[in-house]
């Protein structure tokens, strides 16, 4: 576990349904990620003159120390929208750092308990714009 950072918990709330919470979490990963990068050079230009990027989404997952957390949640679909919110606390200031991502689609649920070692369960989801300009990721620090 990261010494300076402890993620103390994860809240799934569907676009319909029952809000879902999770405690035990070990690991965080939010990934914004580009599906292509495409470049133009004018007639004459030896240099290309203008970059963009297409097909931007962020990506993620958490995991808990706790697979049942991941199986007791009948409520969760591969599919299913809604938001993602995570606190995290910094240690040397006690401060609380808060990210959500809006516009969640689930991916996949897994759960792993193995015959010996840790077990763990993890939801993995990606998320949209609901504008196509507007990011769907906000973090607050408290």
């Amino acid at each position: 576990m990261n010494g300076v950072y402890v993620v103390n918990g994860a809240v799934w709330v569907p676009s319909s349904g029952s809000t879902s919470s999770f405690v035990d979490i070990v690991n965080l990963s939010c990934n914004v990620t580009t599906g292509a990068m495409q470049n133009f050079a004018a007639d004459g230009h030896l240099w290309v003159t203008f970059i963009w990027s297409e097909d931007l989404f962020i990506q993620g997952s958490f995991d808990t120390a706790d697979p049942s957390q991941v199986l007791d949640q009948a409520k969760l679909e591969p599919g299913d929208a809604g938001t993602a919110t995570v606190t995290f606390k910094h240690r040397p200031t006690g401060n609380t750092i808060t990210a959500t991502i809006s516009n969640c689609v689930i991916g996949d649920l897994n759960a792993s308990t193995p015959h010996s070692g840790t077990s763990s369960g993890s939801i993995s989801f990606r998320a949209y714009s609901s504008d196509g300009t507007t990011s769907p990721f906000s973090a607050s620090w408290s």
